[in-house]
């Protein structure tokens, strides 16, 4: 009975640790070979290209505004009124506001 009851016990233990060495079994997966070959990743990829080649456009023509505003109340800078030139002024300041919102 008492070698029964070993035999148990010792069994129960083997199964024991079989279970938790599956348990500790480690993989390794790519996941971002995973997500770029998804589709809606591809799609997502392109949507946001194209997002920022229009945000870029907007922000080079309020660029290009501010030069060439800028440009021009220098060129008339002393032929202009004080009113106007600080009317002008203030234009440039609300293109500075509209880049950096």
């Amino acid at each position: 009975m008492r070698k029964l009851i070993n035999l148990i016990a010792v069994t129960g233990l083997i199964s024991t640790a079989n279970i938790v060495n599956a348990q500790q079994k480690l993989g390794h997966i790519n996941s971002e070979e995973i997500l770029m070959n998804l589709p809606e990743a591809k799609e997502a990829q392109v949507t946001l290209q194209t997002l920022g080649k229009q945000k870029q456009a907007y922000i080079d023509g309020i660029i290009k505004e501010y030069q060439t505003k800028a440009a021009a109340i220098q060129a008339k800078e002393k032929t202009l009124s004080e009113t106007n030139r600080e009317s002008l002024t203030k234009e440039l300041e609300k293109l500075m506001e509209k880049f950096r919102s």
